[in-house]
Protein backbone atom coordinates (compact mmCIF):
# COMPACT_ATOMS: atom_id res chain seq x y z
CA UNK A 1 0.00 0.00 0.00
CA UNK A 2 2.76 2.40 0.93
CA UNK A 3 4.65 1.51 -2.27
CA UNK A 4 1.56 2.35 -4.33
CA UNK A 5 1.21 5.66 -2.54
CA UNK A 6 4.85 6.40 -3.25
CA UNK A 7 4.42 5.60 -6.94
CA UNK A 8 1.28 7.76 -7.11
CA UNK A 9 3.07 10.63 -5.41
CA UNK A 10 6.00 10.37 -7.83
CA UNK A 11 3.64 10.26 -10.81
CA UNK A 12 1.78 13.33 -9.56
CA UNK A 13 5.07 15.17 -9.07
CA UNK A 14 6.26 14.34 -12.59
CA UNK A 15 2.90 15.32 -14.12
CA UNK A 16 2.88 18.60 -12.21
CA UNK A 17 6.35 19.39 -13.49
CA UNK A 18 5.58 18.73 -17.13
CA UNK A 19 2.22 20.50 -16.96
CA UNK A 20 3.50 23.61 -15.25
CA UNK A 21 6.87 23.97 -16.96
CA UNK A 22 5.58 24.55 -20.52
CA UNK A 23 3.00 27.05 -19.21
CA UNK A 24 5.73 29.09 -17.58
CA UNK A 25 8.01 28.83 -20.63
CA UNK A 26 5.34 30.07 -23.02
CA UNK A 27 3.90 32.73 -20.71
CA UNK A 28 6.01 35.65 -21.98
CA UNK A 29 4.65 35.39 -25.53
CA UNK A 30 1.09 34.81 -24.32
CA UNK A 31 1.39 37.79 -21.99
CA UNK A 32 2.39 40.02 -24.91
CA UNK A 33 -0.42 38.65 -27.08
CA UNK A 34 -3.00 39.59 -24.45
CA UNK A 35 -1.63 43.13 -24.13
CA UNK A 36 -1.66 43.51 -27.90
CA UNK A 37 -5.44 43.05 -28.06
CA UNK A 38 -6.15 45.21 -25.01
CA UNK A 39 -6.92 42.36 -22.62
CA UNK A 40 -5.02 43.94 -19.76
CA UNK A 41 -7.04 42.30 -16.98
CA UNK A 42 -6.46 38.85 -18.54
CA UNK A 43 -2.74 39.60 -18.78
CA UNK A 44 -2.84 40.54 -15.09
CA UNK A 45 -4.49 37.23 -14.15
CA UNK A 46 -1.99 35.31 -16.28
CA UNK A 47 0.91 37.08 -14.55
CA UNK A 48 -0.54 36.32 -11.11
CA UNK A 49 -0.67 32.62 -12.01
CA UNK A 50 2.84 32.83 -13.43
CA UNK A 51 4.17 34.20 -10.14
CA UNK A 52 2.43 31.40 -8.25
CA UNK A 53 4.08 28.81 -10.51
CA UNK A 54 7.69 30.02 -10.34
CA UNK A 55 7.94 33.40 -8.52
CA UNK A 56 10.84 34.39 -10.81
CA UNK A 57 12.21 37.85 -11.59
CA UNK A 58 10.58 37.68 -15.01
CA UNK A 59 7.19 36.61 -13.63
CA UNK A 60 7.19 39.39 -11.03
CA UNK A 61 8.15 41.93 -13.67
CA UNK A 62 5.25 40.77 -15.84
CA UNK A 63 2.87 41.12 -12.88
CA UNK A 64 4.14 44.60 -11.95
CA UNK A 65 3.90 45.73 -15.57
CA UNK A 66 0.35 44.39 -15.89
CA UNK A 67 -0.67 46.08 -12.64
CA UNK A 68 0.79 49.39 -13.85
CA UNK A 69 -0.97 49.19 -17.21
CA UNK A 70 -4.22 48.14 -15.55
CA UNK A 71 -4.02 51.20 -13.29
CA UNK A 72 -3.75 53.44 -16.35
CA UNK A 73 -6.54 51.57 -18.11
CA UNK A 74 -8.89 51.91 -15.13
CA UNK A 75 -8.13 55.65 -14.97
CA UNK A 76 -8.98 55.89 -18.66
CA UNK A 77 -12.17 53.89 -18.10
CA UNK A 78 -13.21 56.38 -15.43
CA UNK A 79 -12.50 59.39 -17.65
CA UNK A 80 -14.38 57.72 -20.50
CA UNK A 81 -17.38 57.04 -18.26
CA UNK A 82 -17.53 60.78 -17.53
CA UNK A 83 -17.14 61.70 -21.22
CA UNK A 84 -13.67 63.29 -21.11
CA UNK A 85 -12.88 62.20 -24.67
CA UNK A 86 -15.80 64.25 -25.98
CA UNK A 87 -13.78 67.41 -25.29
CA UNK A 88 -11.92 66.90 -28.56
CA UNK A 89 -15.01 67.78 -30.60
CA UNK A 90 -15.88 71.15 -29.01
CA UNK A 91 -14.79 73.16 -32.05
CA UNK A 92 -12.73 75.53 -29.90
CA UNK A 93 -9.50 76.80 -31.36
CA UNK A 94 -7.89 76.16 -27.96
CA UNK A 95 -9.28 75.02 -24.61
CA UNK A 96 -8.26 73.24 -21.41
CA UNK A 97 -8.10 69.91 -23.27
CA UNK A 98 -5.04 71.30 -25.07
CA UNK A 99 -3.08 71.57 -21.82
CA UNK A 100 -0.45 68.77 -21.63
CA UNK A 101 -1.71 67.21 -18.38
CA UNK A 102 -5.28 66.99 -19.74
CA UNK A 103 -4.36 65.72 -23.20
CA UNK A 104 -5.59 62.19 -22.56
CA UNK A 105 -6.49 60.20 -25.72
CA UNK A 106 -9.70 58.71 -24.33
CA UNK A 107 -12.28 57.70 -26.99
CA UNK A 108 -15.51 59.68 -27.10
CA UNK A 109 -18.44 58.31 -25.11
CA UNK A 110 -21.86 58.63 -26.81
CA UNK A 111 -23.69 58.17 -23.50
CA UNK A 112 -21.53 59.37 -20.57
CA UNK A 113 -22.64 59.55 -16.97
CA UNK A 114 -22.69 62.98 -15.28
CA UNK A 115 -19.30 63.95 -13.92
CA UNK A 116 -19.04 65.12 -10.32
CA UNK A 117 -16.24 66.64 -8.31
CA UNK A 118 -16.39 63.82 -5.76
CA UNK A 119 -16.43 61.29 -8.60
CA UNK A 120 -13.18 62.67 -10.00
CA UNK A 121 -11.55 62.64 -6.56
CA UNK A 122 -12.62 59.01 -6.05
CA UNK A 123 -11.17 58.17 -9.46
CA UNK A 124 -7.82 59.75 -8.56
CA UNK A 125 -7.74 57.98 -5.19
CA UNK A 126 -8.39 54.61 -6.84
CA UNK A 127 -5.64 55.36 -9.37
CA UNK A 128 -3.16 55.91 -6.55
CA UNK A 129 -4.20 52.67 -4.84
CA UNK A 130 -3.79 50.74 -8.11
CA UNK A 131 -0.30 52.17 -8.62
CA UNK A 132 0.72 51.18 -5.09
CA UNK A 133 0.02 47.52 -5.94
CA UNK A 134 2.33 47.71 -8.95
CA UNK A 135 5.00 49.37 -6.81
CA UNK A 136 4.85 46.62 -4.15
CA UNK A 137 5.24 43.91 -6.80
CA UNK A 138 8.13 45.62 -8.58
CA UNK A 139 9.88 46.26 -5.25
CA UNK A 140 10.47 42.50 -5.01
CA UNK A 141 12.67 42.46 -8.14
CA UNK A 142 16.38 42.44 -7.31
CA UNK A 143 19.45 43.17 -9.46
CA UNK A 144 19.74 39.58 -10.72
CA UNK A 145 19.70 39.49 -14.52
CA UNK A 146 16.70 38.54 -16.64
CA UNK A 147 15.31 39.45 -20.08
CA UNK A 148 11.71 40.20 -20.90
CA UNK A 149 10.82 40.93 -24.53
CA UNK A 150 7.89 43.33 -24.92
CA UNK A 151 6.72 45.26 -27.98
CA UNK A 152 5.58 48.65 -26.69
CA UNK A 153 4.20 49.48 -30.11
CA UNK A 154 1.74 46.60 -29.86
CA UNK A 155 0.52 47.21 -26.30
CA UNK A 156 -3.05 48.47 -26.22
CA UNK A 157 -5.28 49.69 -23.42
CA UNK A 158 -9.05 49.26 -23.54
CA UNK A 159 -9.73 52.81 -22.39
CA UNK A 160 -13.42 52.76 -23.25
CA UNK A 161 -14.04 49.20 -21.97
CA UNK A 162 -15.71 48.01 -25.18
CA UNK A 163 -13.41 44.99 -25.64
CA UNK A 164 -11.99 46.43 -28.89
CA UNK A 165 -8.75 48.24 -29.69
CA UNK A 166 -9.43 51.67 -31.18
CA UNK A 167 -6.98 53.95 -33.02
CA UNK A 168 -6.25 56.02 -29.89
CA UNK A 169 -5.98 53.09 -27.50
CA UNK A 170 -2.34 52.20 -28.07
CA UNK A 171 0.21 52.81 -25.32
CA UNK A 172 2.59 54.46 -27.78
CA UNK A 173 -0.10 57.06 -28.62
CA UNK A 174 -0.29 58.13 -24.99
CA UNK A 175 3.49 58.07 -24.52
CA UNK A 176 4.16 60.06 -27.71
CA UNK A 177 1.53 62.67 -26.78
CA UNK A 178 3.26 63.30 -23.47
CA UNK A 179 6.93 62.89 -24.38
CA UNK A 180 6.91 64.01 -28.04
CA UNK A 181 9.55 61.33 -28.66
CA UNK A 182 9.70 59.64 -32.05
CA UNK A 183 9.49 55.88 -32.19
CA UNK A 184 12.60 54.04 -33.44
CA UNK A 185 12.56 53.26 -37.15
CA UNK A 186 12.92 49.53 -36.39
CA UNK A 187 9.91 49.43 -34.08
CA UNK A 188 9.27 49.44 -30.35
CA UNK A 189 10.34 45.93 -29.40
CA UNK A 190 12.51 46.14 -26.28
CA UNK A 191 14.38 43.62 -24.16
CA UNK A 192 13.39 44.79 -20.71
CA UNK A 193 15.48 43.62 -17.78
CA UNK A 194 16.29 44.05 -14.11
CA UNK A 195 17.23 47.71 -14.67
CA UNK A 196 13.73 48.59 -15.81
CA UNK A 197 12.03 47.47 -12.58
CA UNK A 198 13.17 50.51 -10.54
CA UNK A 199 12.44 52.70 -13.59
CA UNK A 200 8.80 51.58 -13.64
CA UNK A 201 8.58 51.87 -9.85
CA UNK A 202 9.79 55.45 -10.20
CA UNK A 203 6.90 56.19 -12.51
CA UNK A 204 4.39 54.84 -9.98
CA UNK A 205 5.78 57.28 -7.42
CA UNK A 206 5.81 60.23 -9.83
CA UNK A 207 2.15 59.67 -10.70
CA UNK A 208 1.23 59.12 -7.06
CA UNK A 209 2.99 62.38 -6.13
CA UNK A 210 0.77 64.18 -8.64
CA UNK A 211 -2.34 62.36 -7.41
CA UNK A 212 -1.62 63.13 -3.75
CA UNK A 213 -1.05 66.79 -4.61
CA UNK A 214 -4.48 67.02 -6.26
CA UNK A 215 -6.21 65.21 -3.42
CA UNK A 216 -4.52 67.46 -0.87
CA UNK A 217 -6.35 70.51 -2.25
CA UNK A 218 -9.90 71.68 -2.83
CA UNK A 219 -10.33 72.50 -6.54
CA UNK A 220 -14.13 72.31 -6.51
CA UNK A 221 -14.65 75.89 -7.75
CA UNK A 222 -12.19 75.36 -10.61
CA UNK A 223 -14.14 72.25 -11.56
CA UNK A 224 -17.50 74.05 -11.43
CA UNK A 225 -16.45 77.07 -13.48
CA UNK A 226 -13.91 75.86 -16.05
CA UNK A 227 -14.44 72.15 -16.78
CA UNK A 228 -17.44 72.64 -19.11
CA UNK A 229 -15.43 71.74 -22.21
CA UNK A 230 -13.55 68.87 -20.58
CA UNK A 231 -16.86 67.15 -19.81
CA UNK A 232 -19.26 68.79 -22.28
CA UNK A 233 -22.10 66.30 -21.76
CA UNK A 234 -22.38 66.97 -18.03
CA UNK A 235 -24.28 69.80 -16.40
CA UNK A 236 -21.89 72.12 -14.54
CA UNK A 237 -22.38 75.63 -13.21
CA UNK A 238 -20.65 77.02 -16.30
CA UNK A 239 -22.32 74.76 -18.88
CA UNK A 240 -24.14 77.73 -20.49
CA UNK A 241 -20.75 78.68 -21.95
CA UNK A 242 -20.48 75.26 -23.56
CA UNK A 243 -24.02 75.49 -24.94
CA UNK A 244 -23.25 78.91 -26.39
CA UNK A 245 -20.15 77.48 -28.08
CA UNK A 246 -22.24 74.71 -29.59
CA UNK A 247 -24.72 77.28 -30.95
CA UNK A 248 -21.83 79.29 -32.40
CA UNK A 249 -20.37 76.24 -34.10
CA UNK A 250 -23.74 75.30 -35.59
CA UNK A 251 -24.24 78.88 -36.84
CA UNK A 252 -20.84 78.88 -38.56
CA UNK A 253 -21.57 75.57 -40.25
CA UNK A 254 -25.01 76.71 -41.46
CA UNK A 255 -24.09 80.22 -42.65
CA UNK A 256 -20.73 79.98 -44.35
CA UNK A 257 -19.82 82.91 -46.63
CA UNK A 258 -20.32 82.39 -50.38
CA UNK A 259 -17.40 80.53 -51.92
CA UNK A 260 -16.92 83.48 -54.29
CA UNK A 261 -15.78 85.56 -51.33
CA UNK A 262 -12.86 83.25 -50.53
CA UNK A 263 -11.96 83.05 -54.23
CA UNK A 264 -12.05 86.83 -54.49
CA UNK A 265 -9.80 87.38 -51.47
CA UNK A 266 -7.21 85.15 -53.11
CA UNK A 267 -7.54 86.72 -56.58
CA UNK A 268 -8.04 90.41 -55.81
CA UNK A 269 -5.66 90.78 -52.87
CA UNK A 270 -7.27 93.74 -51.13
CA UNK A 271 -4.87 96.65 -50.78
CA UNK A 272 -2.70 95.70 -53.77
CA UNK A 273 -2.61 98.80 -56.02
CA UNK A 274 -2.09 96.59 -59.07
CA UNK A 275 -5.36 94.71 -58.41
CA UNK A 276 -8.98 95.89 -58.57
CA UNK A 277 -10.23 97.35 -55.28
CA UNK A 278 -12.70 95.68 -52.96
CA UNK A 279 -15.29 98.32 -53.93
CA UNK A 280 -14.89 97.35 -57.58
CA UNK A 281 -15.31 93.68 -56.75
CA UNK A 282 -18.44 94.35 -54.70
CA UNK A 283 -20.11 95.72 -57.85
CA UNK A 284 -19.63 92.35 -59.60
CA UNK A 285 -22.30 89.59 -59.37
CA UNK A 286 -20.08 87.67 -56.96
CA UNK A 287 -19.51 90.80 -54.91
CA UNK A 288 -23.21 91.57 -54.69
CA UNK A 289 -23.81 87.97 -53.53
CA UNK A 290 -21.29 88.43 -50.77
CA UNK A 291 -22.67 91.87 -49.79
CA UNK A 292 -26.12 90.35 -49.36
CA UNK A 293 -24.68 87.57 -47.16
CA UNK A 294 -22.68 90.07 -45.15
CA UNK A 295 -25.71 92.24 -44.50
CA UNK A 296 -27.74 89.25 -43.27
CA UNK A 297 -25.17 87.20 -41.37
CA UNK A 298 -21.77 88.92 -41.39
CA UNK A 299 -21.86 90.56 -37.95
CA UNK A 300 -23.12 87.47 -36.14
CA UNK A 301 -20.78 85.22 -38.11
CA UNK A 302 -17.74 87.22 -37.01
CA UNK A 303 -18.97 87.18 -33.41
CA UNK A 304 -19.25 83.40 -33.54
CA UNK A 305 -15.74 83.19 -35.02
CA UNK A 306 -14.36 85.31 -32.18
CA UNK A 307 -16.14 83.11 -29.65
CA UNK A 308 -14.47 79.96 -30.92
CA UNK A 309 -11.11 81.64 -31.43
CA UNK A 310 -10.81 83.35 -28.06
CA UNK A 311 -13.34 81.57 -25.80
CA UNK A 312 -10.99 78.71 -25.02
CA UNK A 313 -8.21 81.14 -24.16
CA UNK A 314 -10.60 82.90 -21.78
CA UNK A 315 -11.29 79.53 -20.11
CA UNK A 316 -7.57 78.92 -19.66
CA UNK A 317 -7.21 82.38 -18.10
CA UNK A 318 -10.18 81.59 -15.82
CA UNK A 319 -8.59 78.26 -14.90
CA UNK A 320 -5.43 80.09 -13.84
CA UNK A 321 -7.51 82.70 -12.00
CA UNK A 322 -9.33 79.95 -10.06
CA UNK A 323 -6.07 78.14 -9.36
CA UNK A 324 -6.17 79.19 -5.73
CA UNK A 325 -6.80 75.85 -4.09
CA UNK A 326 -7.23 75.66 -0.30
CA UNK A 327 -5.48 72.80 1.48
CA UNK A 328 -7.83 70.10 2.76
CA UNK A 329 -5.38 67.34 3.76
CA UNK A 330 -1.87 68.39 4.79
CA UNK A 331 -0.70 64.78 5.14
CA UNK A 332 -1.18 64.22 1.42
CA UNK A 333 1.22 67.06 0.63
CA UNK A 334 3.91 65.37 2.73
CA UNK A 335 3.06 62.09 0.98
CA UNK A 336 3.59 63.85 -2.34
CA UNK A 337 7.05 65.01 -1.27
CA UNK A 338 8.01 61.53 -0.07
CA UNK A 339 6.90 60.03 -3.40
CA UNK A 340 9.13 62.50 -5.24
CA UNK A 341 12.10 61.65 -3.02
CA UNK A 342 11.46 57.93 -3.54
CA UNK A 343 11.37 58.50 -7.29
CA UNK A 344 14.81 60.11 -7.05
CA UNK A 345 16.21 57.13 -5.13
CA UNK A 346 14.73 54.71 -7.67
CA UNK A 347 16.20 56.65 -10.57
CA UNK A 348 19.63 56.32 -8.99
CA UNK A 349 19.09 52.56 -8.54
CA UNK A 350 17.88 52.36 -12.13
CA UNK A 351 21.10 53.92 -13.41
CA UNK A 352 23.28 51.88 -11.04
CA UNK A 353 21.86 48.73 -12.66
CA UNK A 354 22.02 50.14 -16.19
CA UNK A 355 25.70 51.07 -15.87
CA UNK A 356 26.52 47.53 -14.69
CA UNK A 357 25.06 45.91 -17.81
CA UNK A 358 27.49 44.32 -20.27
CA UNK A 359 25.05 43.30 -23.03
CA UNK A 360 23.70 45.48 -25.84
CA UNK A 361 20.24 44.32 -26.81
CA UNK A 362 17.09 46.31 -27.53
CA UNK A 363 17.58 48.44 -24.43
CA UNK A 364 14.79 50.69 -23.19
CA UNK A 365 17.21 52.87 -21.27
CA UNK A 366 20.76 52.37 -22.58
CA UNK A 367 24.05 53.16 -20.91
CA UNK A 368 26.65 55.23 -22.83
CA UNK A 369 28.17 51.88 -23.94
CA UNK A 370 24.89 50.58 -25.34
CA UNK A 371 22.99 51.48 -28.50
CA UNK A 372 20.25 54.12 -28.12
CA UNK A 373 17.13 53.46 -30.19
CA UNK A 374 15.31 56.77 -30.01
CA UNK A 375 16.23 59.22 -32.80
CA UNK A 376 17.83 62.46 -31.57
CA UNK A 377 18.01 61.18 -27.97
CA UNK A 378 21.65 60.58 -27.11
CA UNK A 379 22.79 58.96 -23.87
CA UNK A 380 26.40 60.02 -23.37
CA UNK A 381 28.45 59.98 -20.19
CA UNK A 382 27.86 63.73 -19.96
CA UNK A 383 24.09 63.21 -20.11
CA UNK A 384 24.19 60.53 -17.40
CA UNK A 385 26.33 62.71 -15.13
CA UNK A 386 24.06 65.68 -15.83
CA UNK A 387 21.01 63.63 -14.87
CA UNK A 388 22.63 62.63 -11.59
CA UNK A 389 23.39 66.28 -10.85
CA UNK A 390 19.73 67.08 -11.51
CA UNK A 391 18.67 64.32 -9.10
CA UNK A 392 21.03 65.66 -6.45
CA UNK A 393 19.73 69.20 -6.88
CA UNK A 394 16.10 68.08 -6.82
CA UNK A 395 16.71 66.09 -3.64
CA UNK A 396 18.44 69.06 -2.01
CA UNK A 397 15.44 71.26 -2.83
CA UNK A 398 12.86 68.74 -1.57
CA UNK A 399 14.85 68.24 1.65
CA UNK A 400 15.26 71.97 2.19
CA UNK A 401 19.06 71.85 1.93
CA UNK A 402 18.94 74.28 -0.99
CA UNK A 403 16.51 77.11 -1.63
CA UNK A 404 14.80 78.25 -4.83
CA UNK A 405 15.55 81.81 -5.82
CA UNK A 406 12.59 84.16 -6.30
CA UNK A 407 12.82 87.24 -8.49
CA UNK A 408 11.17 89.47 -5.86
CA UNK A 409 13.62 88.60 -3.04
CA UNK A 410 17.32 89.05 -3.65
CA UNK A 411 18.75 87.95 -0.28
CA UNK A 412 16.41 85.03 0.50
CA UNK A 413 15.13 81.89 -1.20
CA UNK A 414 12.08 79.67 -0.96
CA UNK A 415 12.25 76.54 1.21
CA UNK A 416 10.24 74.08 -0.89
CA UNK A 417 10.23 71.45 1.85
CA UNK A 418 8.30 73.83 4.11
CA UNK A 419 5.75 74.38 1.35
CA UNK A 420 5.00 70.63 1.49
CA UNK A 421 5.17 70.30 5.27
CA UNK A 422 3.19 73.42 6.16
CA UNK A 423 1.09 74.06 3.05
CA UNK A 424 -1.37 76.85 2.55
CA UNK A 425 -3.65 77.74 -0.35
CA UNK A 426 -1.91 76.82 -3.58
CA UNK A 427 -1.99 79.83 -5.91
CA UNK A 428 0.62 79.89 -8.72
CA UNK A 429 -0.13 83.53 -9.56
CA UNK A 430 0.49 84.67 -5.98
CA UNK A 431 3.54 82.43 -5.80
CA UNK A 432 4.92 84.13 -8.88
CA UNK A 433 3.96 87.55 -7.50
CA UNK A 434 5.73 86.73 -4.24
CA UNK A 435 3.16 87.20 -1.47
CA UNK A 436 2.40 83.46 -1.18
CA UNK A 437 6.05 82.48 -0.62
CA UNK A 438 6.83 84.97 2.16
CA UNK A 439 6.16 82.39 4.94
CA UNK A 440 8.71 80.06 3.33
CA UNK A 441 11.57 82.52 2.75
CA UNK A 442 14.95 81.76 4.32
CA UNK A 443 18.56 82.72 3.97
CA UNK A 444 20.83 79.97 2.72
CA UNK A 445 22.36 78.30 -0.32
CA UNK A 446 20.20 78.71 -3.40
CA UNK A 447 19.94 76.84 -6.66
CA UNK A 448 21.48 79.19 -9.16
CA UNK A 449 20.11 80.12 -12.54
CA UNK A 450 23.41 78.89 -13.97
CA UNK A 451 22.64 75.37 -12.70
CA UNK A 452 19.38 75.30 -14.65
CA UNK A 453 21.08 76.73 -17.74
CA UNK A 454 23.76 74.04 -17.56
CA UNK A 455 21.08 71.33 -17.38
CA UNK A 456 19.38 72.70 -20.49
CA UNK A 457 22.70 72.82 -22.34
CA UNK A 458 23.56 69.21 -21.45
CA UNK A 459 20.17 67.96 -22.60
CA UNK A 460 20.23 70.20 -25.69
CA UNK A 461 17.05 72.06 -24.70
CA UNK A 462 15.16 68.77 -24.66
CA UNK A 463 15.11 68.31 -20.88
CA UNK A 464 11.38 67.57 -20.65
CA UNK A 465 11.64 64.68 -23.13
CA UNK A 466 14.59 63.25 -21.17
CA UNK A 467 12.65 63.66 -17.92
CA UNK A 468 9.70 61.69 -19.31
CA UNK A 469 12.13 59.01 -20.55
CA UNK A 470 14.44 58.84 -17.53
CA UNK A 471 11.93 59.84 -14.81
Amino acid sequence: MSMNLGRHAAAIFVMAFFVSAPAAAGTEEEFGDLLEVGRTKDALVLAENWVRVENSQKAKFALGTAQFLYAIERLGNGFHAFGLGNAFSTGMWMDLADLPFLRVPVPANPDPQPVTYSGLRDLLERFGDDLSLADMTLAGIGPEEFDFALDFGAVSLDLDGDGQVGPNEHLVTLFSAVSQMRAPADGLLFDLDQSDAPWLRGYTHLLRAMTEFLLAHDWHQTFDETFHFLFPDSELKSSDIRRSATDALIFLEQHEPPTSYWEATRSYRWGDPNKPSRETWERTPQGREWAKWDEEYGTEYRRAENFLEYGGIADIVAFIHRFDWPIVDESRMENSRIHLLTMIDLSRENWRRVLQESDDKYEWLPSPRQTPRFPRMRVSQEVVEGWHRFLETAEDVLEGRKLIAHWRFLDKGVNVRLMFEDPGTFDPVMIAQGAAVIPYLEKGEMVSAQTAETMFDIFERGFFAYFVWFN
